[in-house]
């Protein structure tokens, strides 16, 4: 193959074998490639005369694979051939042999150079870029590692087989080299919050104009809203807040549509609902439980059993649901024991709240230092703990959940102090840890992190990463398609003060359309309590807000698909309620479908069809 640089086998397609590749990559330096602008998977696909996608099995010979199974995704139609590790440089046989005995019954990847007399090609294998050359009509020899072409590709074998698939379906097929996102000029303040930021929520309220920011802090809550000039009025007295919150959660449960907000403070937790004026009511009493400083979380969370709003506590312990009847009275469900229910220790992360088996039921995982704990929801209430691989060792923890790899399952990307992980669900609540096959997220994603959220900045219909440093910059890492990450520095937060000496680090963030101009702008709450927004450069994208019909609690987990003969899922959220919602960038002016499950009943869907009014306003759709 003529090629401005190595070139080697990308993402990663649906064969129904391929499975979690587990080879380690570390001894083979294969990880820590740079992008490489000028081969994308696009080069590689379209120059390749012919990909064959095969399951190795050891051969009778010594070094040979046999590749059974065969699939042509390009070119001939699969037959069986041999892969000859006999020939591999010495000083990389024994790194590469391991590599094939630890990547199981998963698929492999081989991409032949155009012609006939091609005598060159790439072997994907658990991630791992390999150079064969041809020794007969259906044999190949191995000869070395080929490293630089995880600038190519860094996504693991199973999920270059789906990028090959796209790319031969989408004649307009890309996969981006640089995060594609700007801001439009230097930063908008729009308050001071005095003590730290503990969180951050932007919402939309019914009836009322301008997007609503919520800033929560120990030392006072505010609310601001935005103006028709990109600036915003600080409306925390005027809208009658009061409060100070180190958690915090929005909820309707009194199920009339209107968004609460249950506060958890000093004084315990108290629960204030948003009137279509703007107007907060008098705080009221909401669940009452043990010590503030014990809850590491709050999170919408209905009671499987009758469907009951309620809001699930995450302790170091067993976590707590408190859920509220017709009558506005509040009970508490202790999560079953048995099983594994002790497995996850003492907890220093809160709970994965969303339906993540797509039942239609909300369940509830634990991530645990040594292992976790899932309790799955279902008609009769939650069932006893299971256990589950997904852990968070050393804490502050902290999670963002989304779908990274684009098949409509919930993922979860998890923070603690020694690191990062990305645990893929199989979609059934099963999850592999894929970090070491999730490109910029293995080798540029530092732990400690104070805040993480999935985002879509750049409109392309591939779930996104803000990462947040408590002393470090914030850092962005963009998706390239099936869980793929990029971070080249190319979205960076001005200094809003331009100080010499940078910025303070940062607390917390939200993302929503600000300025309402369809693309989606970035809110950032600083360590020393300054919040700016960074208006995204952007304009008139295809944007959607999701939300549930009123009265509805969740956690309902939907999915976004577009496109005929290779459907991409364009972001599957977890949605707990009519707001604050779930924004969805469309990477493509085509109609998208959504589809959800709700109390175990059978799946729904709801096309929204592209029209011009996309492009000038977002659109709204509720989930019935």
């Amino acid at each position: 193959m003529s090629q401005p640089g190595p070139r080697l086998p990308r993402c990663g397609g649906p064969l129904a074998a391929v499975g979690l590749v587990v080879a380690s990559l570390a001894a083979c330096g294969e990880a820590r490639a740079l992008i490489n602008p000028r081969f994308t998977p696009v080069h590689l696909v379209r120059d390749s005369g012919r990909i064959l996608a095969a399951t190795p099995v050891r051969g009778p010979g010594p070094g040979e694979w046999r590749l059974t199974r065969a699939t042509g995704l390009k070119g001939p139609a699969g037959e069986e051939g041999v892969l000859d590790l006999s020939a591999c440089r010495k000083d990389q046989a024994n790194a590469v042999r391991k590599v094939f005995e630890a990547n199981g019954g998963a698929a492999v990847l081989l991409f032949c150079e155009g012609g006939k007399k091609s005598t060159k090609a790439y072997v994907s294998v658990a991630g791992t870029w390999l150079a064969a050359t041809r020794q007969g009509p259906r044999r190949w020899a191995v000869t070395s590692l080929v490293a630089g072409m995880s600038g190519t590709y860094a996504g693991g074998t199973d999920m270059l087989v789906r990028m090959v698939r796209y790319v031969l379906a989408s004649p307009n097929a890309d996969v981006p080299v640089s995060v594609g996102a700007s801001w439009t000029r230097h930063p908008c303040r729009i308050g001071h919050v005095k003590g730290a930021v503990t969180g951050m929520a932007a919402f939309q309220p019914a009836g009322v104009k301008g997007t609503y920011l919520f800033v929560a802090s120990g030392s006072g809550d505010r609310l601001y809203r935005s103006r028709d000039d990109e600036a915003f009025d600080d409306v925390t007295v005027e809208s009658g807040l009061e409060g100070r919150s180190a958690r915090f959660v929005w909820a309707d449960t009194d199920r009339d549509g209107r968004i609460e907000l249950l506060g958890l403070g000093p004084n315990g937790c108290r629960l204030r609902e948003l009137d279509e004026s703007g107007r907060f009511s008098p705080p009221q009493a909401g669940p009452a439980f043990g010590d503030p400083a014990e809850c590491l979380g709050l999170a919408v969370c209905s009671r499987p059993a009758d469907g009951s709003p309620g809001v699930l506590v995450s302790t170091a312990g067993r976590p707590i649901l408190h859920w509220r009847d017709k009558d506005g009275r509040w009970g508490r469900d202790a999560l079953p024991g048995g099983g594994a229910a002790d497995l996850a220790g003492n907890a220093v992360c809160a709970c994965v709240v969303a339906d993540l088996d797509g039942d239609g039921y909300g369940d509830v995982l634990q991530p645990g230092p040594k292992a976790g704990v899932l309790w799955r929801g279902g008609g009769g209430g939650f069932g006893e703990a299971q256990a589950s691989t997904v852990t968070c060792g050393v804490g502050p923890g902290r999670l963002a959940v989304a779908d990274f790899n684009q098949d409509g399952a919930l993922d979860v990307f998890l923070s603690d102090a020694r690191g990062v992980a990305l645990w893929e669900n199989d979609g059934r609540g099963g999850f592999a840890c894929v970090t070491r096959w999730a490109g910029s997220l293995n080798y540029k994603a530092l732990g400690g992190l104070s805040f993480c959220l999935p985002a879509d900045l750049n409109h392309d219909g591939r779930t996104d990463l803000c990462l947040l440093h408590p002393r470090d910059a914030f850092t962005y890492h963009f998706n390239r398609g099936f869980r793929c990450f990029g971070e080249e520095g190319g979205l960076r937060l001005a200094d809003p003060a331009g100080a010499a000496g940078g910025l303070p680090g940062q607390s917390a963030c939200a993302v929503a359309d600000f300025n309402d101009d369809g693309s989606l702008d970035l809110a950032v709450g600083f360590g020393d309590g300054r919040v700016y927004c960074f208006y995204n450069d952007a304009f008139g994208k295809p944007l959607v807000r999701v939300g549930l019909a009123p009265g509805a609690a969740g956690p309902v987990t939907v999915s976004a698909w577009q496109g005929g003969k290779f459907p991409l899922c364009v972001g599957a959220r977890s949605v707990a309620g009519p707001v604050p919602g779930a924004w969805f960038a469309l990477g493509r002016r085509r109609n998208v479908t959504f589809r959800w499950r709700r109390g175990g009943g059978g799946q729904k869907t709801k096309t929204l069809p592209f029209t011009k009014r996309l492009l000038d306003r977002s659109a709204t759709v509720v989930l019935e």
